[in-house]
């Protein structure tokens, strides 16, 4: 279960730079979420500090910038900001507490505002003493070409289905292909759901509440989504569980899309036996890519998906 999973290559790799004393000042680890960048750095983290990975949280030489929330209204933050990489900057400033090396994960690094980025591009171009930084993101492209040139990139693809079995220990076949379609194959979600079954049944709940949007009437649709927006305390954080329930709608629509052109996907797991046409089913995938980008856009996300559900027959 603590075994990295898939990405062989990237081990490799950074076994030889460190073997060799070879490793870089800056990495950029780019690849979807939860598959497995999180747990690349915390390992590389564990080496550089010489520590286990339980003490890297509280080790004074690893810094962990995260998405934080407003002090004054507890909300999260829309953007990992210029006041947070200044103060990165006032710590790297200084010299290692405990050894010779400090480590620097940037999660996500997608996040961080334009300010942001200029401020911390001399301290990237220039780091002191020994500090090695690891940028995660999901989209290479949101880091500024200025900071690009100065890290080396790493992308991490989702792993093969024979590399994800090793966490099929205790499941039946059927139901582990459907977990896995379910997860797009991404072991840090497999492995958080074998650890909390109770998250996967809340998962496999959203599944069928998707199912069930199918050939009702429009109120009915609203009253089955109305749980959804319930939260208007943190917008930033309802968006973002907003956005993971649409990866599992696009699973769910493409399943439908694929058993109605007589495509078999290995989800045998699915309740319902939904008749629609490829390309209503199309046109619908495509709508939710738009709906999870408009997320990001000051729009309300109830119109968003009021306006999606209208399509769904």
């Amino acid at each position: 279960m603590k075994e990295l999973i898939g990405h062989a290559h990237v081990a490799e790799y950074f076994s030889q730079v460190l073997g060799q004393g070879n490793i870089a000042h800056a990495y950029c680890f780019s690849g979807i979420a939860h598959v497995g960048k999180t747990y690349v750095a915390e390992s590389l983290a564990t080496k550089l500090l010489a520590c286990s990975k339980e003490d890297l949280v509280t080790h004074a030489d690893m810094v962990y910038i995260r998405q934080e929330k407003h002090q004054k209204t507890g909300k999260t933050k829309k953007y990992i900001d210029i006041a947070q990489i200044r103060e990165l900057n006032t710590q790297v400033a200084r010299s290692p507490a405990l050894g010779k090396r400090r480590v620097v994960i940037i999660n996500p690094a997608d996040i961080i505002n334009e300010a942001g980025f200029n401020a911390l591009l001399k301290t990237v171009e220039e780091p002191r003493s020994q500090t090695h930084f690891f940028f995660l993101v999901e989209n290479y492209d949101t880091v500024p070409k200025t900071i690009q040139s100065r890290c080396q990139h790493i992308y991490f693809s989702v792993p093969s289905h024979t590399d994800i079995a090793v966490l099929q220990e205790g499941e039946t076949t059927e139901e582990w292909e459907l977990k896995c379609k379910i997860a797009r194959g991404l072991p840090g979600l497999l492995i958080a759901w074998k650890e909390k079954p109770e998250v996967y049944q809340e998962v496999k709940r959203e599944v069928d509440r998707c199912e069930q949007l199918f050939f009702t009437c429009f109120d009915e649709k609203l009253r089955k989504v109305e749980d959804m927006f319930g939260d208007k305390t943190d917008h930033i954080s309802t968006r973002k569980h907003l956005g993971e329930l649409i990866d599992i709608w696009q699973v769910v629509f493409r399943h439908i899309m694929k058993k109605n052109i007589g495509v078999h996907d290995g989800m045998r797991g699915l309740s319902r036996d939904i008749v629609c046409s490829p390309k209503i089913m199309k046109e619908l995938l495509d709508m939710l890519d738009n709906t999870k980008d408009l997320l990001g856009k000051n729009i309300h996300p109830k119109a968003l998906f009021e306006q999606l559900l209208l399509h769904i027959p």
